[in-house]
């Protein structure tokens, strides 16, 4: 019996430091395991705003946190879906105690109206993480209240009224009562302040495009992104000038509604030749130099005037057949 009991000892004084080991790696692998969860790498996408006229500008920043232990990637995007490139810099470098963060702001536009989805974006093609997806309407400009509307009237007949022989004192006495009344009504109306008339001043258009017109000159921008803004400046002229669905319709549909308007053919042709070079630019198709550019914009601009000038006759000639 004393035997059984020495040999039991050992066994006792083993299990307390087989709990004590096992205990402490259970501890390691929950640290290493919250650790490494901790350290992971997060993304992150986010936009300016979430309603954009056609034409106008999106602002697209995506983020990368990337913790010390992990390579340096970001995120490799060429196209969106009914979005296209204005501008994509470089990202920039920010390096904390946890590791280094990267962001990127790319300028974003749309010519096709609707509610498009920029889908979830991969940092590494088919294994992630992903961004979330964001939802962005592109509508067209609202149209102008303030301007008065004028109901279609019926043809106004006037009546014929019987001519009556009047007594010579009933004349006499309506037509002083006409005097009196006249004469009354001049001191009224020559006594009593006439009220500060308010005038609306109307909007020049024109003037306002190419204003925005020598904004996009004097900015910095690659070929592509010119191009596309000026060509965009000339659909929302056209859309907010006389109403038209500019945004919608080709260059071939543009070119044949210019014909329509009696645009000269020297200006139609010379317009036709800078929106086709345009379009081999925006697909990086050839390149183009500084006077290349400023040919655009002067074309661009002489059809808008021609345009805008075409367009006051058209208003004159309805106001007098009014």
């Amino acid at each position: 019996m004393n035997d059984h009991r020495m040999n039991d000892q050992p066994n006792r004084m083993i299990e307390p430091l087989f709990l004590r080991r096992a205990s402490i790696l259970l501890l390691v692998l929950l640290w290493l395991t919250v650790h490494s969860q901790g350290q992971a790498v997060s993304v992150k996408a986010r936009v300016d705003k979430s309603t954009i006229l056609i034409g106008e500008r999106l602002q697209l920043e995506l983020e990368v946190a990337i913790p010390e232990t992990s390579a340096i990637r970001f995120f490799s995007i060429d196209t969106i879906p009914h979005f296209e490139f204005i501008d994509k810099p470089a990202p920039d470098t920010l390096n904390t105690t946890d590791g280094t963060i990267l962001r990127q702001r790319i300028t974003l536009t749309s010519f096709d109206s609707g509610q498009w989805v920029i889908p979830a974006l991969p940092l590494v093609e088919g294994e992630g993480p992903y961004t979330d997806s964001i939802l962005v309407e592109v509508v067209f400009s609202p149209m102008d209240t303030s301007q008065p509307y004028h109901d279609v009237r019926d043809v106004m007949t006037e009546e014929v009224v019987e001519k009556k022989v009047w007594d010579w004192k009933i004349i006499i006495t309506g037509v002083l009562a006409f005097v009196a009344l006249f004469v009354f009504l001049v001191l009224y109306f020559f006594k009593r302040k006439k009220p500060a008339t308010r005038t609306v001043p109307r909007v020049d258009i024109l003037a306002e495009t190419l204003r925005e017109m020598e904004q996009i000159e004097q900015a910095k921008l690659d070929d592509k992104a010119y191009y596309i803004q000026v060509t965009a400046l000339f659909r929302n002229y056209l859309h907010r000038r006389i109403g038209m669905d500019a945004g919608e319709k080709t260059s071939v549909q543009l070119e044949e509604w210019l014909k329509t308007l009696s645009v000269p053919a020297v200006q139609l042709n010379a317009w036709k030749e800078q929106w086709e070079k345009g379009e081999l630019v925006k697909f990086a198709k050839v390149q183009v130099a500084q006077e290349d550019r400023e040919q655009m914009a002067r074309v661009t601009r002489e059809v808008m005037r021609t345009v805008e000038e075409i367009t006051l006759k058209m208003e004159a000639h309805a106001n007098l057949a009014k």
